[in-house]
Parts: structure tokens; sequence; C-alpha cells
């Protein structure tokens, strides 16, 4: 009776022992089979990026050169879409290029004509003066106001040239008086007056009395100076 349970309980292990085996093997089959899968859905990925490199990387712009930048202005009376290049050059004045000149010169001058050339490149203004020893040729740019030309000349017959675009402008004869009463007093009595416009320079030659004296007195008709003072 004994030795027929041993042998039961044995049969029993021997099952059991044999039943785990066989699991044991069944699992580790499983788990060979499923690296060989992964290992080959692995390789069929690396080959197809191979083939298709993955498109959600970014491509690299080269970058773009242009040649000749320009400087744009909008124009306000268009659209954005249409908008044009448009340069408007600021011109110095006839008064400005005028002055310039003058200043180059250094000394009082008439001015005999002043032309603005726009289309000239660049623009300019040109400029004829003259005094009482010489003509001046005066070319001034009309945008920055440089001196791009300055020449003189002397007059052939020493004459002054015959209307002027600027008239000079002359003190009166009451002016002139008032200046020579200041010089001799108000008790001084004007005898004379004569104007000489067309002298170099222009004056009034007044002569007073005052007392026992006689006095000749010459006035710059444009400044008003006494350039010539007489006591007889």
């Amino acid at each position: 009776m004994k030795n027929n349970n041993l042998m039961k309980i044995l049969i029993i292990i021997i099952i059991i022992l044999t039943l785990g085996i066989v699991g044991v093997s069944a699992r580790l089959i499983s788990l060979e089979k499923n690296n060989q899968d992964q290992n080959t859905s692995e390789n069929l990925k690396e080959n197809d990026e191979k083939l298709d490199p993955p498109r959600d990387k970014p491509i690299k712009d080269e970058p773009i050169i242009e040649k000749d930048p320009v400087v744009e202005v909008p124009d306000e009376n268009n659209s954005p879409k249409d908008d044009k290049v448009i340069i408007i050059p600021k011109y110095i004045s006839k008064e400005e290029a005028n002055e310039i000149a003058i200043a180059k010169i250094g000394k009082d001058v008439t001015l005999d004509e002043i032309e603005f050339e726009r289309d000239s490149n660049p623009p300019k203004y040109e400029i004829e003066m003259f005094d009482n020893e010489y003509e001046y040729d005066i070319e001034i740019q009309a945008i920055t106001g440089e001196v791009l030309k300055f020449e003189m000349k002397g007059f052939e017959d020493k004459e002054l040239k015959k209307d002027p675009i600027i008239k000079v402008k002359y003190i009166t004869k009451d002016e002139a008086i008032e200046i020579g009463l200041k010089k001799l007093g108000s008790e001084a009595v004007l005898i004379d007056i004569e104007s000489d416009l067309d002298d170099n320079p222009p004056k009034y030659e007044l002569e007073f009395v005052l007392g026992k004296y006689e006095y000749e007195i010459e006035i710059h008709a444009i400044t008003g100076a006494i350039i010539d003072f007489e006591k007889d």
C-alpha cells in the first residue's frame, strides 16, 4: 500500500516537472520570436530611412544676395503694393546761392545774372557779378552749396555794366543832409547839394556855412559814410 502511494507521488512530481519544462521552453521560444520580429522591424525602418530621409528636418536655405540695394521712399499717394522709389532733392534758394557767391568774393558786388540749371549734372546755379574792377563767373552746386567754379576778370574799359538785375539802393538827399548836420552841428546852414550817382563811388556833394567858415562834404550815396571833408 505504501509503495503504491509513493509511486503515485513520484508520477505526479514527474508530470509537474514535465509541464514546467514545457512551459519554460514555450516561453523562451516566444521571447526569441519577439526579438526576431523586433530586429526585423528595426531593419526595415532603417532601410526606409536610408531610401526616404525624414522630411521633418528643416532644409537650410541659402542666403539670397541682392545686388545694388536701393533705398526706397514710399509714395504716400499710392497703395503699399504700388510703392515706388521717389527721390526729391532739396535745392538751396537763389538768395542762398547769392549769399554764398558774395561770401566767396568777400566784398560788395552787384548781381548781374543768376540762372538755375536743374538738368545739369550736378544741378547748379550760374551766377555773374561785378564790381568796379572785375567781373565774376561763379557756379554753385544747387544741393550742397559747394562752389564748383570761380573766375574773375577785369573790365577792359573799366566802366560799370549797366542795368543790373538787382538795383543798388541809395540814401536820399534828406538823409545825406542829416548826416552832414550831424557832422557839423544843427547850427550849420546848407548852401548847396548835388548828387553824383554815376561816379565811383556814387556820392552826394554838400556845401554848408557855419560861422565864418564854409564846409564841403562828400557822402557815399549807398553806405552814408563821409568820404571827404573840407573846411575853407
